[in-house]
């Protein structure tokens, strides 16, 4: 009886503790990892020159207990470059799981849809899969405001919720480095690198790759330290012409211990509104009908915490849209709401333009008069700082 009493809670602790591992969704089993990935994962904006010494995978293998990180990642990298140079690249690698971050370079060329991306990263993760790896993919990183294309993330969120979606719905492990960098309000400035300047992404800085590996380590060890995140935005942050009887739709994921329904809270244009949270799995959908047509612009923010302990939050605007028939300011030439030093940008890189010109842009024209010259200049510093 006394030998039973004894090996009994062993026993016990014994299969708790194998069921953890079996089911835990990035238990770190295996000690070979392959990073795959554009000019991000290669390091450019590093101390040290593209190349194993550089980036965020030598990093990360300084987290990591008797395990090796290699670096297989190449600049201007698209999905469909990834895909193409897969059997070159990582084919023959011997490791037991690819980490995948990939897709800012989609957006940069403005010719790869976002649901051709995630096909894209579908056939990645399969040709690992018949490589004998595991796939563990991240969200990209936000592109800096001088960025040419997509300076305010529009489309970058938007690649960043569908990878959400995919990775949750599909019952994939997801490491959210864009989140981990939206925590830190200053991320601009420490997170970025001034090394390499560039007009075209913006890549990290050593602090901004160290980041970058914290949130791989911390996940690959099954340490939670990722908060809620938003898959599904509807309307669309940024979209315009919205119907003014439109209802809100966004749906929150969470790759770690899972949401607390009780944290939930939806504010439209600053406001909490009543919700009921649907829960499934990883996933907690809200939906809101207002009781009356929405007009001009519409600001959605949300509150979730996770059951982590701590507990890790999100706390903040997600998306604006526009209804029909919105005034915008003069001056606001690329129609977010306010006159500012984007819309300025915009401006200077059309300047002098003719329409025949096909970097003409037309909404850059305010005075209407065919040319984009210091008269629209003129209009637009009168209006700066106008904001609806």
């Amino acid at each position: 009886m006394t030998q039973r009493s004894i090996n009994r809670p062993t026993l016990v602790g014994v299969a708790i503790l194998a069921a953890c591992l079996l089911t835990s969704p990035l238990a770190a089993q295996a000690t070979a990892y392959v990073a795959y990935g554009d000019s991000i994962t290669a390091g450019t904006g590093d101390t040290e020159p593209e190349g194993p010494g550089a980036g965020y995978p030598v990093r990360l293998e300084g987290l990591l207990v008797d395990s090796t990180v290699l670096n297989r990642g190449q600049s201007n990298g698209t999905t469909l470059d990834l895909l193409e140079r897969f059997d070159a690249q990582i084919g023959n690698v011997d490791a037991d799981t690819m980490l995948l971050m990939i897709g800012t370079n989609d957006v940069a060329r403005d010719a790869i849809a976002i649901e051709d991306s995630i096909f894209n990263i579908n056939q990645l993760y399969r040709r690992a899969s018949n490589s004998g790896m595991d796939t563990v993919q991240a969200t990209v990183i936000n592109r800096w405001p001088r960025a040419k294309k997509d300076p305010d993330n529009i489309e970058t969120q938007q690649l960043n919720e569908a990878i959400r979606d995919y990775a949750g719905i599909n019952g994939r492990p997801l490491v959210d480095v864009n989140e981990r960098f939206l925590q830190e309000p200053r991320a601009f400035a420490l997170y970025y690198s001034n090394a390499n300047p560039d007009d075209v992404v913006g890549h990290p800085s050593p602090t901004g790759y160290d980041q970058i590996a914290g949130a791989f380590g911390d996940a690959l060890q099954d340490i939670d330290t990722a908060n809620p995140a938003p898959g599904r935005i509807s309307p669309t942050n940024g979209q315009k012409r919205v119907a003014r009887g439109a209802r809100v739709q966004v749906d929150l994921w969470d790759f770690g211990t899972g949401i607390d329904a009780t944290s939930i809270e939806l504010r439209v244009n600053g406001q909490p509104v009543t919700v009921d949270p649907i829960i499934s799995g990883r996933r907690a959908s809200l939906i809101y009908s207002a009781p009356s047509p929405f007009l001009g612009q519409v600001t959605v923010g949300v509150t979730a915490r996770d059951s982590a302990s701590p507990p890790n939050e999100i706390n903040r605007e997600i998306a604006k849209f526009f209804t029909v028939q919105t005034n915008f300011p003069t001056g606001d030439v690329n129609r977010d709401g306010r006159v500012d030093g984007k819309d300025l940008l915009i401006l200077a890189r059309g300047f002098g333009l003719e329409p025949a010109d096909f970097r003409h842009d037309p909404d850059a024209d305010l005075d209407q008069d065919g040319d984009i010259d210091g008269n629209d200049l003129a209009i637009l510093v009168e209006n700066f700082g106008v904001s609806l």
